[in-house]
């Protein structure tokens, strides 16, 4: 496992960590009506858009976030990354199978346990990268749910989970479940743990570009966009 990158202690001390498949494996659903290179690019592409919103807020306002962490065996992926001043951390990637849920969470678990051992962050908000209509205020609007140790934002069906903020003693205790299920999942292992949470709707948020439906429904202008190399 290897970290790259610089970074200050800063208050408040929230990080964003967001796990990214490697690009040859993004999007298999849309195989239908998108070629692999299709795939790889709208991927690559989500990606930056996620990095950009997030830079783009630190930036906008200073101390809202300590940083970003990005989890991926794809190198290529934690390239872009560093270039967009995101801290890295390469899983395994000879390991690797984002195929398998359990090992997306894998990585998740050691990459919060290593952020935990470079700095000290009081919050942590995980964010997937496949949700093509989310804008700074929806992060802002995430990030100042602080009633409960744990907010979860569900997909539109509420069986995924679009969004995890966590206090650090709860990211440190608990197991991400992120997967088909996930958001049930996560309510589960909250409840074993006692840890006290609440959900969050947020339309923006809770559509995850997952399905061939689900690109169907973006602009078309939106879907040129993100087609685009």
């Amino acid at each position: 496992m290897q970290i790259f990158g610089n970074f200050e202690d800063s208050l408040p001390r929230i990080w964003a960590l967001i796990p990214a498949k490697p690009l040859s494996e993004a999007k298999s659903r849309l195989s239908p009506i998108l070629t692999p290179n299709q795939r790889a690019t709208l991927a690559l592409n989500l990606f930056r858009h996620t990095l950009l919103i997030l830079q783009n807020l630190i930036k906008a306002e200073p101390g809202i976030l300590a940083g970003v962490l990005v989890v991926s065996s794809d190198q290529s992926l934690l390239e872009v990354a560093q270039d967009l001043n995101a801290l890295t951390y390469l899983a395994h990637p000879e390991t690797a199978d984002y195929r398998e849920q359990g090992q997306l969470n894998r990585d998740l678990r050691a990459a919060t346990i290593y952020l935990d051992t470079i700095t000290h962050f009081d919050r942590i908000l995980i964010l997937p990268t496949d949700l093509p209509l989310i804008a700074p205020s929806d992060v802002r609007e995430l990030l100042s749910a602080t009633q409960t140790e744990a907010t979860l934002v569900p997909d539109h069906a509420r069986r995924g989970t679009n969004g995890l903020y966590l206090t650090h003693q709860a990211a440190i205790e608990m197991i991400y479940c992120f997967g088909e299920t996930s958001f049930e999942g996560h309510q589960q292992e909250l409840l074993s743990r006692n840890i006290s949470y609440r959900e969050q709707y947020n339309p923006a948020l809770a559509f995850d570009l997952d399905r061939i439906e689900d690109f169907l429904r973006l602009p078309e202008t939106l879907r040129t966009q993100l087609l685009e190399e």
